[in-house]
């Protein structure tokens, strides 16, 4: 990352840390874990890069301010002092740094929420994403592109977003809205990939893609997804209507209307074809 580079992500970073200090004066400090540092990408900045977007970073392992990884499950040591602490950290170049080090060197470091993103060629959203010719993991995978992932929210939570119910007001606020598009013009990624509907709804609402009509891989109906672009920046965006990292891809323990299993949909082999035929697809729009 050049000098430059550094100097607009510690920006972004302060900006982020100064709304978190202000919803902590808010009735959703009692959402915010405390002493949890903002998590705005994860994995290498590198050009070309695919960057995928979910919802918020997971509260299973996160970043606290004092540097150490902090596992769901764990008597975690909450900090009384949180507001002091987070503008401590903003005061810090040195602490600041260490953070983008962290979202710099993530899927190189062990800690990798498996789970999840998944492990290298595996399943998950890394399956899916290989199937798109591109890897978290491209340090190892040279021939794959790399990623970044972003979340929308860039804070982690105690309870799950889906449980919040004023999520709306967290999601679709102006300085989310304005922090997305920082972050974008930052990374400057080759492709955008949608992890869910309620993210496609979002970049029509807030962001202004233009997205064709929902279509589906062939033979899985229930593996929907809409090809898109963002405008002013002719970045194209894949809006996913089904999750590769989450159980039955959030689509439900149910069949599609041909009668396969939803658990089928999330085969490794299966969502890595899916993100083939995406990936051949978009290619053929663009």
């Amino acid at each position: 990352m050049s000098p430059e580079e550094a100097a607009e992500a510690k920006e972004l970073l302060t900006a982020v840390i100064d709304y978190q200090i202000a919803l902590s004066e808010t009735t959703f400090v009692k959402e915010l874990i405390d002493r949890a540092a903002p998590i705005l990408w994860l994995g290498e900045k590198k050009t070309g890069n695919i960057v995928t977007i979910g919802t918020n970073p997971t509260s299973h392992a996160y970043r606290t301010i004092d540097h150490d990884i902090e596992h769901h499950g764990k008597e975690h040591p909450f900090a009384c002092e949180s507001y002091e602490t987070l503008l401590k950290l903003k005061e810090s170049s040195s602490d600041l740094e260490a953070i983008i080090d962290y979202y710099q060197s993530y899927f190189k470091g062990g800690n990798t929420y498996t789970r999840w993103f998944g492990k290298k060629e595996g399943g998950r959203l890394e399956g899916f994403m290989n199937g798109m010719g591109a890897s978290f993991y491209s340090h190892d995978l040279p021939s794959y592109s790399p990623i970044v992932h972003v979340d929308h929210f860039p804070l982690p939570t105690r309870r799950s977003m889906g449980q919040i119910a004023d999520k709306e007001t967290l999601l679709y606020s102006t300085f989310i809205k304005e922090w997305m598009q920082g972050m974008l013009l930052f990374l400057a990624p080759s492709l955008i990939v949608l992890l869910g509907k309620e993210h496609v709804r979002q970049f029509e609402y807030a962001h202004k893609v233009r997205f064709n009509e929902i279509t589906h891989v062939k033979g899985y109906p229930s593996a929907r997804y809409r090809i898109g672009q963002l405008p002013d920046h002719a970045i194209p965006v894949i809006g996913l209507h089904f999750k590769p990292s989450e159980q039955f891809l959030g689509l439900g323990g149910k069949k599609d209307r041909h009668g396969t299993s939803h658990g089928h949909y999330g085969r490794s082999e299966v969502i890595r074809w899916f993100g083939e035929q995406i990936r051949k697809e978009w290619e053929e729009s663009y």
